[in-house]
């Protein structure tokens, strides 16, 4: 389109060119006279009126070209217009009008490779924006964002902002000293943190901020980028606002956090990660009341992964459901195996009680192996319940519906209100393994488990004890009313294969083989 704009105005520079070159001859050879003497001397012809006719239609062409030409200049700027919005579209961020991922990931890194001035990488992660988001609706949060990309811009106005997706921004600003690096994010930190009005509503959100430094020659700046993504995961380890420079160390870490992943990917494929069983039993007669399942996973080599490295690694990747689902139909279908009386208890991670489809997911696989519902007993962490206390409660309700019965663990650490308690309808209150460790050995913490037990039967739920492991603790949880228990004391978790002994052996013989 500009082409032919360009080409229309340089034919109608020749045309008005040529028209000043005619009329200049037409002055010098009297045009004008010999065409009126010719008229004169042709009157019979109408001539003159044919060549009047022409003059018209040629300033009506004239004028008909000079509005075609106005219009075509007009449609110019409506194109110019849309493919600034095209390309404003495809480098920006709609929400906060900063770059977004697709310019840092095309023009960025040319940009910094022609001005060597900017060399500061800062990734930011919005502390609590989900929180926000949930809560006060898509729209609010998207105004925080806007909010929190003027304060950035207002920070370091010689930098360049971008959004990259979700909460996640990336900040590439003027070079600095190492002394002014931790700064210039405490800077950026503390102008996140400052209180948001929206709408009427006081928001407010944290940030963890990780920075890495982009070299002057041969620079790398998707390599930096991924420095300062690492940097900022450190911080978010470290707390909610924290601020951390990269250190070489921190690769390491990530390239054996990837193998990691990938062995567990494999592992989880080839059901390398089975449960174990450790029993709980009733305490005033030793009667074994069950087993709760318990992840475990040995490589190939015979290396023991620790669950609670494997199990936050299936959280963050987003498999946690997929372990989750083939551990419990594993450990269903050896539950077929046990007496009728023993229950299956089964614990679930706080991110699964989010899935509206939980319950679905728990029927179908008792459908598949055939255990009843009334043999599986869930368990709720605390913490689950205190993060999100509503949606905690449907989720019970439906579990029980269907007749599955429902715990409550680690009691005692998530710090829930005796309010929230009295409305939780579970089935059964699990004392954390921190209170009973102590509970012979520190009055304050005897008092606590006492406490804890007293209220289970205030509200007529039954209390079990984890981690009991000496006769002592077993004594004295017994004197306190505390109905079951689990812990070395009695066994170790085992492999589907030992219950089958484990069960055939008598109350002393299993206190005995556990010393």
């Amino acid at each position: 389109m500009k082409h032919q704009t360009k080409s229309a105005r340089n034919e109608a520079f020749w045309l008005a060119l040529m028209t000043v070159i005619v009329w200049l001859l037409s002055l010098k050879f009297d045009f004008a006279e010999r065409f009126e003497a010719f008229f004169a001397a042709n009157e019979s012809w109408q001539a003159d009126e044919i060549f009047l006719a022409i003059t018209i239609a040629g300033l009506g062409a004239i004028t008909f070209a000079y509005r075609r030409m106005l219009d075509l200049r007009r449609a110019v700027m409506v194109r110019d217009a849309a493919e600034g919005r095209a390309i404003f579209a495809a480098y920006n961020d709609i929400v906060t009008g900063l770059f977004n991922r697709r310019y840092v990931e095309t023009r960025l890194p040319e940009l910094c490779a022609r001005d060597t001035s900017l060399g500061t990488i800062i990734a930011i992660d919005l502390d609590g924006f989900k929180k926000v988001n949930d809560l006060l609706g898509h729209q609010v949060g998207d105004k925080l964002l806007a909010a929190i990309a003027g304060r950035l811009t207002d920070t370091l106005p010689m930098a360049i902002c971008a959004r990259i997706g979700g909460d996640e921004f990336l900040v590439v600003a003027p070079r600095a000293s190492e002394a002014e690096l931790v700064g210039i994010g405490r800077k950026l930190h503390e102008a996140i943190g400052r209180p948001i009005s929206i709408d009427g509503l006081v928001v407010e959100v944290g940030a963890s901020l990780g920075i890495a430094v982009l070299a002057e020659t041969n620079a790398d700046l998707r390599a930096e980028m991924r420095n300062a993504d690492l940097a900022m995961y450190a911080a978010k380890r470290d707390g909610a606002g924290s601020v951390r420079r990269f250190e070489p160390a921190m690769l390491a870490g990530f390239r054996e956090r990837i193998e990691l992943e990938s062995a567990f990917r494999a592992a989880l494929q080839d059901d390398l990660i089975q449960p174990h069983y450790q029993p709980l039993i009733q305490l005033d007669t030793g009667e074994i009341r069950g087993f709760e399942a318990l992840a475990r996973w040995t490589t190939a080599s015979g290396t023991s992964i620790p669950p609670v490295v494997f199990i936050a690694l299936a959280e963050e990747t987003g498999l946690i459901t997929e372990l989750s689902e083939r551990l419990l139909r594993r450990a269903c279908a050896d539950a077929k195996e046990w007496p009728e009386s023993a229950v299956l208890t089964f614990n679930l991670s706080p991110l699964q009680f989010a899935d509206p489809l939980l319950g679905l997911r728990i029927i179908q696989i008792l459908k598949e192996t055939g255990l009843p519902p009334s043999r599986l007993e869930i368990e709720m962490t605390e913490s689950a319940v205190v993060a999100d206390f509503d949606g905690a409660i449907k989720t019970i309700r439906q579990l029980q519906d269907c007749g599955i019965k429902v715990a409550l663990d680690d009691f005692g650490t998530g710090f829930s209100s005796l309010g929230q308690l009295a409305n939780m309808p579970f089935d059964k209150i699990k004392i954390d393994r921190s209170f009973t460790r102590s509970c012979g050995d520190s009055l304050k913490q005897t008092s606590v488990v006492r406490s804890i037990i007293g209220l289970g039967h205030g509200i007529g739920v039954a209390t079990l004890a984890e981690g009991i492991e000496t006769t002592s603790q077993l004594e004295l949880l017994k004197q306190l009313g505390c109905e079951y228990g689990q812990g070395f004391l009695f066994a170790r978790p085992m492999p589907a294969a030992r219950i089958s002994d484990y069960l055939g052996l008598s109350n002393e013989e299993r206190l005995s083989q556990s010393a």
